[in-house]
């Protein structure tokens, strides 16, 4: 499973899966599945923007966090 949670994004003909821990002591409506990790490409991108606060700028998150 974790490597299920670890290996993300899904995609099942063409659908975004979200997936979360399961967390039996919650009821399903008090879940949160509200996160979509995701690769962006940017092409052609000038050399003095490959940066990480730039990066956050853009993706709106740091890198590696939830």
């Amino acid at each position: 499973m974790i490597r299920v949670l670890q290996g993300e994004p899904w995609l099942f003909e063409g659908h975004a899966i979200v997936l979360g821990p399961w967390e039996a002591e919650k009821q399903l409506d008090q879940i949160t599945l509200d996160q979509l990790p995701c690769w962006v490409q940017i092409w052609n991108l000038p050399p003095s923007y490959i940066d990480t606060e730039i990066g956050i700028a853009i993706g709106g998150s740091h890198w590696g966090s939830n």
